[in-house]
This record gives structure tokens, sequence and C-alpha cells, in this order.
């Protein structure tokens, strides 16, 4: 049993790896057998077909995104700024981790609408989850005067926008602004600007544009 399972893992990582770095349809099953160090027949022995077992690394990654994002923001006995920076935190740690997940994820949108149906479901079902687990402390922060009053779900959209766009741009950005940087020290620096960015967009202080909507007396989602 325990060779099974760590045959199954060397193939999900290799499996990760190529669809990551050529999307589904230019990821080859010989190459991830030969990465993960099995047959071809062992392969589809464990995963019967590529979309099967494309189906099952995006679901891991997906769930690993899922418990690190509801742990940080559902975690009790915290402050709502507290949470949200320990969510964005993480949310940016795991993109490190999975530094291609954003650009798969929006080629594979656009390659393949009908297969990302359930991708969109899920992640509305993770947005909720958020959501409702941060919406009562920032309410609650927001009355006090602590923290400006806006929308949540622009906040959260403008926070992980900030985590994704390093990643998307790095090849790019890098080349220009971290050449002969370490690599780690260059995304670590992105994480701490981000989180300085959002804290001075919750700072109560700041004057409300009269044209955002997160101006609107209509601020909660």
């Amino acid at each position: 049993m325990k060779e099974t399972g760590n045959r199954e893992q060397a193939i999900l990582r290799a499996a990760e790896r190529e669809f990551l770095a050529r999307g589904y349809d230019g990821a080859k099953t010989t190459a991830i057998a030969e990465a993960a160090g099995v047959t071809h027949a062992l392969l589809h022995y464990y995963f019967r077909t590529k979309e099967k077992l494309y189906e099952r690394v995006v679901e891991n990654a997906i769930s690993q995104l899922e418990n690190s994002l509801v742990e940080s923001f559902s975690a009790s006995g915290q402050a709502f700024t507290a949470r949200l920076e320990e969510g964005l935190r993480r949310h940016f740690l795991y993109l490190l981790d999975h530094p291609d997940m954003p650009r798969f994820l929006i080629n594979e949108f656009a390659a393949h609408p009908g297969r990302t149906d359930a991708l969109r479901m899920r992640f509305g079902v993770l947005l909720g989850r958020v959501l409702a687990s941060l919406q009562t402390d920032m309410e609650a922060q927001a009355a006090q005067g602590a923290i400006a009053r806006m929308k949540l779900t622009d906040l959260l959209l403008d926070a992980v926008s900030l985590n994704v766009f390093v990643f998307l741009a790095y090849p790019i950005v890098g080349s220009l602004f971290a050449s002969g940087v370490d690599t780690r020290a260059f995304f670590m620096a992105r994480l701490e600007e981000n989180l300085t960015v959002i804290r001075k967009r919750l700072q109560p202080d700041l004057p409300c544009e009269s044209t955002s909507p997160s101006c609107s007396p209509d601020w909660l989602p």
C-alpha cells in the first residue's frame, strides 16, 4: 500500500509540472511517466486517462488552496485585519509553491471553457465561505472607525489581484527589476509590499472618491 501511494504521488507531482508547463493539450503522459519513474502502462493503471489525471492534479491544487485560505480566514480570536493579512500571506505562499498555476488556469479557462465550469463553481463556493467568515468582523471594525468602510468583495479582489499579478508578470518584470536578486527574496519583498498596499487601503482617514463604488452608502456585498 505504501509503495502504491508513493507511486501515485510521484505521478501527481510529475503531472503537475507537466500540465502547468505545457497546458492540458501540450502535456504528454509519456513525459509524465518518465519523470515519475514509472512505465506508461503503470501510469494508465493508476489514473486510466490523461483527462482523469488532469482532473486529479487540478483538484489537489485547489483543495490545498481552499484548506489554507479557509483555515486562515476562519481563525477565531483574531481581528479582521489580522485574519485578512494571514489569509493573503498564505495565498501568496501557495502561489510561490505553484508559480505557474495562475497562468495555467487563465490559459485553460480561455482554451477550454467547458472544462472550467466545475472550477468556477468551486471558486464560487470558496468565495462564499471566505465572505461569510470575514463579513461580521469587518462590519464591526468599520463601525468602530478602525478601518474604512468598503465592500469586502472589492477588498478581496484588490488583494488577490495584487498577489496573482506578481506571478503572472514575473517572466517580464523579473528580468527588469530582479536581475541578480535572489528569486525568493524578490517574491517575499513583493508580498510585504502587497500587504502594505492593503493596509493603506483599509486606513479610515483616507478621503473617499465619490466615483468609487466602495463609497456608495450600499457598501456591503
